[in-house]
């Protein structure tokens, strides 16, 4: 969970301590809304699989992917020859 809050920007970790961040404090202290937005942001900035998926889900007019190549990506399996999510 430690390792979770560090990647998403909401603490740190020095020396085995958890340090909220500034925005991890904005966290703790926000209402369900702003939590749920700040945590939706840093996910989309910081995890580049997410992005990935949005900006893909964002191409398609139905708003739905192809399953095969989603799953495929986190194996890497995904070839540069692929055609684009």
């Amino acid at each position: 969970m430690a390792h979770a809050l560090a990647l998403l920007g909401l603490a740190q970790l020095e020396s085995g301590d958890l340090q909220l961040s500034p925005l991890g404090r904005r966290n703790v202290e926000g209402g369900h809304a702003l939590r749920q937005e700040l945590f939706g942001q840093q996910l989309l900035d910081r995890v580049p699989l997410v992005a990935h998926i949005r900006h893909s889900l964002e191409q398609q007019s139905s708003g739905q992917l192809p399953e095969q190549p989603v799953l495929r990506l986190p194996t890497g399996e995904l070839e540069a020859q692929d055609e684009p999510v």
